[in-house]
């Protein structure tokens, strides 16, 4: 494909800032204010890519660096089947963007307990905007590039930077028009007065795959390496309700070793501990400490001892990032950690019946707390590991005074993340939310947030496939969800869980899963082979489709390098019938007609 055939026009902007007053400028309008802004081309790019150095200096001027953007407009590619690939948390796939863009989303909702859920299911167009001419989707992006796709090639775009500056993506068309606006952009948590970033175009016969794989090996560059996960089994056994944030118990802290053995039944060899704080889930954050009206910390230490005679895991749930509102020492401890906009306000969300204000990792004061709770649970309490909730979030910019804002915020996060993880030890088991690319040096396994975005356009693939020696997890489902009926639950979870199977992935299991009619045999099948094929599971690397030129139609198969130049084919067959995988060459891999199988090369 030939760049200029499909794309209208690309631009580069800077937005930046002096006191009060804002400009958004293009580079050939920056040396009129005393800017020296540079792109240029580097020479023996790499075939398919165009490699540009891009460079941000203020001199002598006052302007400071607010965001970088380059932007796409009006891009349509020549041949059929376009999909664009985002890295929306795991990944994202949407198939013809521009007509997508105004399909009336659709969603469910209902309510559990106290809270309302509601599940994306399909479409971007929200019911406010159903009339609009125009709409635009913005994601924050967990990593820097995106990948547009047709059967003639592919298109994309990268902002390289060693800094993992906070990247994101807007995705914009309009009605009944072909083409689609594409903008990439870096938005800074400081003022910047110098700044570096490697611009990289694609532009080849490949697909996705081509331009995952380009960004690995720019991450691999870093040196940053992928952390060996530590060895979870299958995935988590999830508790959330010990005590409930309206203050009703489920269960107590003498309850805990009857709830390993039900996770044992559901073949898991991990417990996860939520609302086991003293006030309960979601409230009283950040105190992190055993909860009387449960038992008390010498019954929680004794649970965990019985659980782990049992041959479970314990992790406990933290979170490192919410403050609640209503303690007494908020004024004191949490106001001057909190996440300050421009004006002075902060980032409040409520949950329930709490008001949780969002803190800063720059905050030296927050980010021990945060050790100190963690330090808690894994000395104290003699825990296996943490889920250290929300500690990954990328809040707006903060303007909190005495915070260290003098790197990125997810550099300022991996930073933490360290000092963290060597307070508790390295033997520790860490898992986090909000996948992000830097991450996957040091935290044992990221939440891929499959669930909680649009189903039908999430491709956690994407996210697997550029790193597939990370450790990754995905909810299998939220709590028990209030808007379908049971039968209808599990069609969701046998989907859902083909491609937890399928790329590998841990998974985030609420016990009541299990149970869902149409769902216990598959899950059980599944649960099985995992087991069976642990080692294969643990030293596998997923390569997606690689070597697999095709499958039967209600089929779908990914394939693993395992050592020793061995290979692994899993299969997730829907169709009751067996038949043969084709792979590049010609050779024909048989298959039975069971549900989900293991493939062994």
């Amino acid at each position: 494909m030939d760049f200029k055939q499909y794309c209208r026009e690309s631009f580069v902007t800077v937005s930046v800032a002096r006191g009060n007053e804002t400009k958004e400028l293009h580079l050939e309008e920056c040396a009129a204010y005393g800017i020296k802004c540079i792109l240029a081309e580097r020479e023996n790019s790499p075939t398919g890519y165009l490699f540009m150095d891009f460079s941000f200096d203020a001199g002598r001027s006052d302007w400071a660096l607010q965001e970088v953007k380059w932007s796409f407009c009006n891009v349509q590619l020549p041949g059929e089947g376009d999909e664009l690939y985002l890295p929306d948390k795991g990944g994202a796939r949407w198939k013809d963007p521009a007509r997508l863009l105004f399909e009336e989303m659709k969603f469910s909702e209902g309510c559990w307990r106290d809270r309302k859920f509601w599940l994306r299911e399909s479409g971007l167009l929200t019911p406010d905007r159903k009339d609009a001419q125009e709409n635009c989707v913005e994601v924050r992006s967990s990593m820097p590039f995106f990948s547009y796709n047709c059967n003639q090639g592919a298109f994309s775009a990268f902002m390289l930077d060693k800094g993992f500056e906070n990247t994101f993506l807007r995705v914009g068309a309009r009605r009944g028009e072909a083409g689609i606006n594409i903008e990439l952009y870096k938005q800074f948590n400081r003022d910047m007065t110098q700044w570096e970033c490697v611009f990289v175009r694609g532009n080849h016969a490949g697909d996705w795959h081509q331009d995952a794989r380009l960004y690995k090996e720019f991450y691999d560059s870093l040196g940053l390496g992928i952390r060996d996960s530590l060895p979870l089994g299958t995935g988590v056994h999830a508790h959330y309700d010990l005590r409930w944030q309206d203050g009703v118990i489920h269960n107590r802290y003498s309850d805990l070793p009857r709830l390993a053995d039900e996770a044992a039944a559901d073949g898991f060899e991990t417990l996860v501990f939520g609302g086991w704080n003293e006030g309960g889930f979601d409230n009283n954050y950040p105190c992190f400490r055993p909860d009387p009206l449960l038992g008390g910390e010498e019954e929680l230490i004794r649970a965990v001892e019985a659980i782990h005679r049992k041959g479970v895991k314990v992790i406990f749930y933290v979170n490192g990032f919410s403050y609640d509102r209503s303690r007494s020492d908020y004024e004191t401890r949490g106001a001057p950690c909190a996440v300050r906009f421009a004006d002075g306000s902060t980032r409040d969300v409520r949950w329930g019946s709490k008001v949780l204000t969002g803190m800063c990792v720059g905050s030296a004061d927050w980010c021990a707390t945060v050790q100190d709770n963690v330090r808690y649970v894994c000395e104290v309490l003699r825990a296996d590991g943490v889920y250290l909730d929300q500690f990954n979030v990328i809040p707006p910019r903060c303007y909190g005074a005495g915070h260290d804002h003098s790197r990125s915020t997810a550099k300022g996060i991996l930073e933490a993340f360290r000092k963290i993880r060597a307070a508790a030890g390295e033997d520790k088991i860490f898992i986090t939310e909000h996948p992000l690319d830097s991450l996957s040096a040091s935290v044992d396994y990221q939440d891929l947030e499959t669930l909680w975005n649009n189903q039908a356009l999430t491709f956690p693939e994407l996210f697997c496939y550029t790193f597939p020696e990370a450790g990754r997890m995905d909810l299998l489902i939220q709590k028990p969800w209030p808007c379908t009926d049971p039968r209808i639950e599990g069609r969701h979870l046998v989907k859902n869980y083909n491609r937890l199977f399928l790329t590998g992935t841990k998974l985030w299991c609420y016990g009541h899963a299990s149970k869902a009619p149409g769902f216990k045999e598959h899950f059980l099948l599944g649960q099985k082979l995992r087991k069976e094929h642990e080692a294969s599971f643990r030293e596998g690397i997923y390569r997606h489709r690689d070597h697999i030129l095709s499958v039967p139609q209600g089929v779908d198969a990914a394939w693993y390098d395992l050592p020793d130049s061995r290979r692994m084919i899993l299969v997730a067959n829907t169709t009751s019938q067996g038949g043969k995988i084709i792979l590049e060459g010609g050779a024909e891999i048989g298959f039975t007609s069971e549900a989900l199988q293991v493939i062994c090369l």
